[in-house]
């Protein structure tokens, strides 16, 4: 059980880790659920070729290691769509704000 806790919290760690980083320089133009979906997306897929190439230890590429990050990127996904949500202007309703004042 503790193995799989572990698993859970550094899968969601990497993620996080990853996420933040091409948060900063990608996506910066799409709509919240898009932009949540592409970050975390492209952090599990940076993450799943990270690992398949660590847990090969000399031998062939191991296709099965991003499933280690599934569960973690499942919650950061639902994290940054909450707060990518929150800091969304809608730049229609802007718009017309700015028209009626």
């Amino acid at each position: 059980m503790g193995y799989l806790l572990g698993m859970i919290v550094g899968g969601f760690i990497g993620i996080a880790v990853l996420s933040a980083i091409i948060e900063r320089f990608a996506f910066k133009s799409q709509e919240p659920t898009k932009r949540a979906e592409y970050t975390v997306g492209a952090a599990l897929v940076l993450a799943a070729v990270l690992a398949g190439f660590g847990e090969a230890d000399g031998g062939p590429f191991v296709w099965t290691a991003g499933w280690t990050y599934l569960p973690g990127a499942v919650v950061v996904l639902f994290w940054y769509r909450k707060r990518y949500f929150s800091a969304w202007v809608d730049d229609d309703l802007e718009q017309n704000a700015e028209q009626s004042a």
